[in-house]
């Protein structure tokens, strides 16, 4: 019985067109739209009210993506896990804010598979935060 060589490069090509395509249809699913009523900040950007969506940015889910829905607004944010909220689950998705000194700054994107990401404040926020003990 005569064996046929199999092209195993076609084989691998084709599994990772399926995983690039699954990958893309995760990631939008993974996209929250928010509107936002005030202007705030993330990272080291400032961006103004409007509706946004959030994403991640590459496929490393520790850069999110701040756009709003025009596109004429962004930022590119670093985050970390966030910790689960005891005896809380979500009902929806969205974006929690924290207001120190008249501004506002995004804290938490809230997923509905529990995922959330802890937006990292800027060095200065931090620091002020010590200093007046989080209030």
């Amino acid at each position: 019985m005569r064996r046929m060589p199999v092209n195993l490069s076609w084989i691998v090509i084709g599994a990772a067109a399926i995983a690039l395509a699954s990958a893309a249809e995760a990631r939008a699913a993974e996209e929250v739209t928010a509107r936002v009523p005030f202007a705030f900040s993330v990272g080291a950007a400032s961006l103004p009210a409007g509706s946004y969506v959030v994403r991640e940015a590459i496929d490393d889910p520790a850069l999110l993506e701040i756009v709003n829905t025009h596109g004429s607004e962004a930022a590119i944010a670093i985050t970390i896990p966030a910790d689960a909220v005891p005896g809380q689950t979500a009902a929806q998705p969205g974006l929690v804010f924290v207001k120190r000194g008249g501004e506002y700054f995004l804290k938490r994107l809230v997923t509905d598979d529990g995922s959330d990401r802890e937006f990292i404040l800027p060095r200065a926020q931090d620091e002020r935060e010590i200093v007046s003990g989080g209030h």
